[in-house]
């Protein structure tokens, strides 16, 4: 997150750079995917409840989103007050008249859908410590300038800056798996043993596409780092979305429609360099079981920093002219060649090194080193 600290009306200054940590709750009514943004699963059907009049139709899931629906103005803010998960069955009838109202908010122009713990997904557009389906981990170390804690999020919010998290030495260490968005302002590196998925736009405060030419230490960077895959995200926000239609849920609406709100959609942004120990790859990007004439096209993938990776991941499938997944444009930023990210691997500088394995048991550092 990045916040005007000082008053001087833009994110760009050396202590405007924050972050925050969303986590899911075990067991969440919301489900395991409602921090990224999941196409929820369908749900159960209740007892009593109508059912679809071909019971062999999945329902359609995405109207049961949590993480979706129409954006309305209230007091001045974005907010969610309904989503298509709220909005109820009707009574009775067939499959489209029963799902009428959760269509009809799929359906409306405003219609968007955001990560977990966003503010919008509040009823009143405004910051949550704590939802249904996860919470805002509470700062733990460094503090925040009273501007900065007056905020609903301030006691949420974690400094970059060495001017107010002493100890902080530029890397966020998640253990297991984690996932990734925002704007940086700031040096950083995210690492992890395990996935690391991108589910949104991920960039700097300064954009690298618009850096004057000269490197400085002082300069936005961002480190990805996982012990497994970095991967895209297939979610809501990523993928256009389509919905069943007719009286019995088996057909689809066509074409698939964007709910990201970001400005950039269509198209993932992400300014960072990216290390994989196995691949830089794309969620879902082989379809198992679709046909061409249904794959869903997600844009670009528009990387400014570079990738490592043990072996070249995929992000799309193409049939024809036709893609499922993502288009890749790579652009190198030779900025990091110069001034890396915090115990990025890629510092440049090496040194010859020996390691020797001693038994403790009975160690003596004298005995050792005597005539050494």
């Amino acid at each position: 997150v990045a916040i005007d600290t000082d008053g001087d009306g833009n994110t760009t200054g050396p202590d405007d750079g924050y972050f925050r940590v969303f986590q899911t709750k075990a067991g969440s009514p919301l489900g395991a995917g409602y921090a990224t943004a999941r196409p929820p699963l369908p749900p159960p059907v209740a007892s009593g409840a109508p059912v679809p009049a071909v019971s062999a139709v999945p329902v359609d899931s995405l109207l049961y989103s949590p993480n979706c629906g129409r954006v309305v103005n209230v007091a001045g803010r974005n907010a969610v007050p309904v989503t298509m998960r709220a909005i109820p069955h009707r009574a009775a009838g067939d499959y489209a008249t029963r799902m009428a109202d959760k269509a009809a908010a799929f359906d409306d122009v405003s219609a968007r859908c955001f990560l977990g713990g966003d503010e919008r997904l509040s009823p009143t557009g405004e910051f949550q410590a704590e939802d249904a389906g996860g919470y805002w981990m509470p700062r733990t170390s460094g503090s925040v300038p009273a501007a900065v804690a007056a905020r609903a999020d301030g006691a949420y919010l974690w400094p970059l800056s060495p001017a107010y998290n002493h100890n902080f030495r530029g890397v966020i260490f998640a253990e297991g798996k984690v996932a990734v968005s925002g704007v940086v302002r700031g040096r950083v590196t995210v690492a992890s043993r395990n996935v690391m998925v991108i589910a949104h736009n991920i960039t700097q405060a300064t954009s690298p596409a618009v850096v004057s030419g000269v490197c400085t230490p002082d300069d936005d960077v961002v480190g990805l780092m996982s012990g497994e895959y970095v991967m895209y995200s297939d979610n809501t926000l990523a993928t256009p979305m389509g919905r069943l239609t007719g009286a019995t849920g088996s057909a689809w609406s066509w074409p698939r429609k964007n709910f990201d709100p970001s400005a950039n959609s269509p198209d993932l942004v992400v300014h960072a360099s990216v290390l994989a120990l196995k691949s830089v790859a794309a969620e879902n990007a082989w379809p198992v079981g679709i046909p061409a004439s249904r794959y869903v096209d997600r844009g670009t993938t528009r990387l400014i920093g570079g990738t490592i990776e043990d072996r070249i991941g995929q992000t799309g499938t193409m049939s024809g002219t036709l893609l499922h997944g993502y288009h890749d444009d790579l652009s190198y930023n030779r900025c990091l060649l110069q001034y890396p990210p915090p115990y990025f691997p890629t510092t440049g500088r090496w040194t010859r090194s020996q390691v020797f394995v001693v038994n403790p048991q009975g160690f003596n550092p004298a005995t050792w080193f005597a005539g050494r």
